[in-house]
């Protein structure tokens, strides 16, 4: 079986995330991802499974694309 051609949007779906406000960080808990890494921890956590994040916007990085670790808060929300 090949290769078969379609638009990424027929397998997937898309988010556009927030980073979530520095007063909603905190020291310890569930690491909460960026497509730049982690940026902080949060008590809660929005995903169970690896999430693949594309970065949209930034300075540098535009384009890039990641997967989170699995127990993560995200801006994928």
């Amino acid at each position: 079986m090949g290769w078969q051609k379609c638009q990424l949007g027929q397998v997937c779906s898309f988010k556009y995330g927030q980073m979530p406000k520095k007063e909603d960080l905190t020291d310890e808990g569930y690491p909460v991802f960026s497509g730049y890494g982690i940026v902080g921890a949060s008590n809660k956590f929005h995903y169970e499974e690896p999430q693949i994040v594309v970065v949209a916007r930034g300075v540098g990085g535009t384009g890039d694309v990641k997967m989170s670790p699995p127990f993560c808060a995200s801006s994928l929300r």
